[in-house]
């Protein structure tokens, strides 16, 4: 690969999280979470996600799940992008400015829903998440 060739922005933490075993990694709900387990769950997102580099939108809410999301779309490559929760006016402008490639979106069970099987997007090499302020969505 010369200089010239884009790479792919790499974010280290979310490459190995098993290394770290049975080390307490989130506290949730219904108990701890360890390292072990949370990569699991991240392995099997970044196998849902696809290995071509999308615009992946995902509901930011507190649990295991959405973590697991942001966690899988980093290590696969993709760019993230956090959705506020429920919903509502602010989101569905963000879909409308950004229109993901990817929703993942939460509920009884988590759903990846793909919009396109490609990126939509000329993504920077570099860009590695979106996130928007008041300013950025006019609302």
């Amino acid at each position: 690969m010369s200089l010239l060739e884009p790479q792919i922005a790499t974010i280290s933490f979310a490459a190995d999280l098993a290394r770290h075993g049975e080390r307490p990694a989130l506290v949730a709900a219904d108990g701890l979470v360890s390292y072990a387990d949370l990569d699991r769950r991240v392995t099997e997102l970044v196998h849902d996600l696809g290995p071509v580099r999308r615009l992946v939108a995902f509901e930011a809410v507190p649990k295991v799940e959405s973590v697991a999301a942001y966690l899988a779309g980093l290590r696969a490559g993709h760019v993230v992008l956090p959705l506020a929760p429920g919903g509502g006016a602010a989101v569905d402008r963000l879909l409308e400015v950004y229109d993901p490639d990817v929703l993942i979106t939460a509920g009884t069970d988590w759903a990846v829903g793909e919009r396109r099987p490609a990126s939509g997007h000329a993504l920077h090499p570099e860009l590695a998440l979106l996130l928007s302020t008041s300013g950025s969505t006019a609302t």
